[in-house]
């Protein structure tokens, strides 16, 4: 059964994207997703988005936006730029770098894809997999549930939701966010000041942790496939 009364949130994130185009397939859900088509089948349309990989069903898609050749160039030298600052950022001291791979299984509700995760060792939540978002996003009242004193943070970005309207939202970073065996540290989340955006889930999954990775995301296998990078 697919989650009643969805609210899709779509994020802008001008500084880091403009200027920037890449392949959109539009999803008969309303949702768009931005990457750089790599495969197409009959059946199903593969996508690289920044250094991850997602599966999609043929029969989900509504419409294709192609990009050109120039423009993909482009946006695969934009997220190379993404991922070494990202890998400078969390280098480690002693030089070496640990190739792990790790599977965490997925729950698939039509087109809709979501995973659980563990934030700061102790909040379990429920994502859907967003890869259109910038962000992890939350509801503001996650704060409290983090230990993340909802006084010291103001809002500072703008998201747009699915049905045009704008909403404000406090960017703050989590110590620890976790997704099967994989953990990351030092994860930006937008914490919205929306409390009823999301029913049946507790937020997105977004760029802000999947760009820390290689990831493949498998509906077919229900699984996503994340390999440190």
């Amino acid at each position: 059964m697919k989650p009643a009364a969805v609210l899709f949130i779509f994020l802008f994130f001008c500084v880091c994207y403009e200027n920037v185009f890449a392949d959109v397939v539009c999803l008969k859900n309303g949702r768009r997703l931005e990457g750089v088509i790599i495969q197409e089948t009959p059946e199903s349309i593969e996508v690289a988005v920044g250094i991850g990989l997602m599966k999609l069903s043929r029969r989900n898609v509504k419409e294709i936006i192609y990009s050109s050749p120039a423009q993909r160039r482009e946006m695969q030298k934009f997220w190379e730029r993404e991922r070494q600052s990202k890998a400078a950022e969390l280098k480690n001291p002693s030089g070496k770098k640990d190739n792990i791979s790790k599977e965490a299984p997925i729950e698939c509700q039509g087109d809709h894809i979501f995973v659980n995760a563990l934030l700061n060792g102790k909040t379990e939540v429920k994502l859907l997999v967003d890869t259109g978002s910038s962000f992890v996003v939350l509801p503001r009242s996650f704060a409290v549930k983090l230990d993340i004193l909802a006084n010291s943070i103001k809002p500072d970005v703008k998201l747009t939701l699915a049905d045009g309207r704008e909403v404000t939202a406090a960017v703050t970073t989590l110590d620890t966010m976790a997704i099967g065996e994989m953990v990351a540290k030092k994860v930006d989340i937008a914490l919205i000041y929306k409390d009823d955006a999301f029913v049946g889930f507790d937020g997105l999954l977004g760029m802000s942790f999947l760009k820390l990775f290689k990831f493949e995301i498998n509906p077919d296998k229900k699984k996503i496939i994340l390999q440190s990078s």
